[in-house]
């Protein structure tokens, strides 16, 4: 039984790989020098999934106001940005994740900001973070 499971779980992974996950670094910019993190995308039955990781961020209480959330966007060429969502942040742990879609199949750059309000329609000043990442291989 533990034999049969091992197999499936090898499977599963070897399926995964397959799929053609591909991670980038992401870097905080002069306004969170210390955070870090990846964006992943992934490829399945034809969505583009976007994960956006970062730890060691700060507060975004102490970047933009008791209302202060991160935010990231994707830029598509001179297209206007489009909001992926607001990055879920763990004051505790000093972390943040997304997980959005994105539509577009060619390059595109995650831009993570810090926002006044989680309803901002255009990202602001405050860049946090920024990514480009490249078109991926059909």
């Amino acid at each position: 039984m533990k034999l049969n499971r091992l197999w499936i779980l090898l499977a599963l992974a070897l399926m995964l790989s397959a799929c053609g996950n591909d991670r980038y670094p992401l870097t905080g910019t002069d306004i969170a020098l210390a955070a870090d993190g990846e964006v992943e995308v992934e490829e399945q039955e034809g969505n583009i999934f976007v994960m956006v990781r970062m730890q060691h961020l700060p507060p975004p209480q102490r970047i933009n106001g008791p209302q202060g959330k991160y935010l990231v966007w994707f830029v598509n060429g001179n297209a206007q940005p489009v909001k992926a969502g607001v990055l879920n942040f763990d004051p505790d742990e000093r972390t943040g994740n997304l997980t959005a879609t994105n539509s577009h199949r060619g390059s595109f750059t995650v831009l993570v900001t810090c926002e006044k309000t989680p309803a901002a329609s255009f990202p602001g000043e405050k860049q946090i973070a920024k990514r480009k990442v490249p078109a991926r291989d059909s």
